[in-house]
């Protein structure tokens, strides 16, 4: 019988069977056990610093708005005037959420007024900018004009700086502002949230937010085919009136010259005539125009349509409690973590 040795491998000696591995436990236990009023005491600690941390933080409403933006995604081109072209092209719903944070929707967010008081001094007098922001001379600084361009370079420079206040800095990082908006590619429903420490200024910031980017969303969809159409209107009436005084002119002269032959009534009527034509047919032109421009108004005037919104404030903050609780589990692992490695240092040294 031929006898075959048993090979050998290095790693043999580093392997654990069950039972090391139960005393190992047991060790652990052990030490942990040894050491339960540090980790105890440790906990509490943790649980109480958590407490004290959540108490002092600032309490947080937030108000949101969720919505919808019907329109159709096809161009249509009409003759508003017979020098003049109206087209329109529906922006896509994603950029809306870049237009919520474009200068033009934030500076006249901020300009916007109540009560004779803008939502800059509203910001301001909230979260104590004056004492934040101390380097700026505030004697020169007014937010009451509506026109941006009008505003002095101090109120300029703080004017940016509530801008990235309001709405963050993406290039800054941790730079978040109080408005955040998103857009949901599945659903396609947009959210608007708005995050205050105060619970009046959440819903009424959310509230102007949402008129201004839907109201500058529709001006730039369709914005100028509602002027020219109201421009159309007015040339519409103004004609009809011509061509109802231009028939009453020829009505008239036709009665007053029944019977009556004479080249120069000819000539008389037939002057008559040719200006009813011609106004007639500006008339007929211009309500056709107008007609266009109001089918295309009806067919791709974007349609904002609010699915859901907060009524009441939602408050953005852990419980006392929970925060204890956090605060103790945070403690005892860092504690345990802590005496489980340094036994295992101090065994592998002792060894």
């Amino acid at each position: 019988m031929k006898h075959t040795e048993e090979k050998f491998y290095p790693y043999q000696d580093d392997e654990i069977t069950l039972k090391e591995l139960i005393l190992k436990i047991q060790e652990f236990w052990q030490v942990l056990w040894n050491k339960k009023w540090v980790i105890i005491g440790l906990s509490l600690l943790f649980a109480v610093l958590f407490i004290l941390w959540n108490s002092r933080k600032e309490t947080l409403y937030t108000s949101a708005v969720t919505f919808m933006v019907g329109e159709s995604d096809s161009k249509s081109k009409v003759m508003a005037t017979p020098f003049q072209q109206v087209e329109f092209e529906g922006i896509k719903n994603h950029k809306i959420t870049v237009i919520a944070r474009a200068s033009k929707i934030v500076h006249q967010v901020l300009l916007t007024e109540d009560n004779n008081r803008t939502v800059a001094d509203k910001l301001i007098e909230v979260y104590g900018l004056k004492e934040k922001w101390s380097n700026y001379d505030w004697s020169l600084i007014d937010f009451n004009i509506s026109d941006r361009a009008q505003l002095n370079q101090e109120t300029k420079t703080v004017f940016d700086k509530l801008h990235e206040f309001l709405v963050g800095n993406k290039l800054r990082a941790g730079s978040a502002g109080l408005m955040s908006i998103t857009f949901d590619d599945k659903t396609e429903i947009f959210k608007l949230s708005i995050k205050t420490v105060d619970k009046t200024l959440s819903p009424y910031l959310r509230d102007v937010f949402y008129k201004t980017i839907s109201e500058f969303y529709v001006d730039r969809t369709v914005g100028r085919a509602e002027r020219s159409y109201h421009q159309l209107v007015v040339r519409e009436d103004s004609l009809l009136s011509v061509v109802n005084k231009a028939e009453s002119e020829l009505a008239y002269s036709s009665d007053r010259t029944r019977g009556v032959v004479s080249s120069l009534v000819k000539v008389n009527q037939s002057r008559i005539s040719r200006k009813l034509e011609n106004v007639t047919s500006q008339y007929m032109e211009v309500r056709a125009n107008r007609q266009k421009i109001e089918y295309v108004l009806q067919t791709q005037t974007p349609d904002f349509q609010i699915l859901d919104q907060t009524f009441v404030p939602i408050v953005a903050k852990t419980s006392l409690a929970k925060s204890g609780i956090m605060g103790a589990f945070l403690g005892a692992f860092l504690c345990v973590l802590f005496i489980i490695v340094r036994h295992i240092i101090l065994t592998a040294l002792a060894e």
